[in-house]
């Protein structure tokens, strides 16, 4: 599985284990790292972490963490 952003690095361990949490603190971390670290427009950003929240919630909890580790590097 190739991560889409690798260098977009989102730690997860210690952390409440709630599905939409987990998804929410992720969909922060990519907007940021897209717009300080990729030059995305805000808007830009925002649609990105629309798709990986719609894809994150599109099945079980186990879908949730594929999806995270799809897009991101979590830790």
């Amino acid at each position: 599985m190739e991560t889409k952003y690798p260098n977009c690095v989102v730690p997860l361990s210690g952390t409440d284990g709630n599905a939409v949490l987990v998804f929410m603190r992720v969909a922060r971390a990519l907007k940021r790292y897209l717009i300080d670290e990729e030059g995305h427009t805000p808007e830009e950003a925002h649609n990105k972490a629309e798709e990986f929240k719609r894809e994150a919630k599109s099945g079980a909890y186990a879908n949730v963490l594929t999806t995270c580790h799809r897009w991101v590097t979590v830790t």
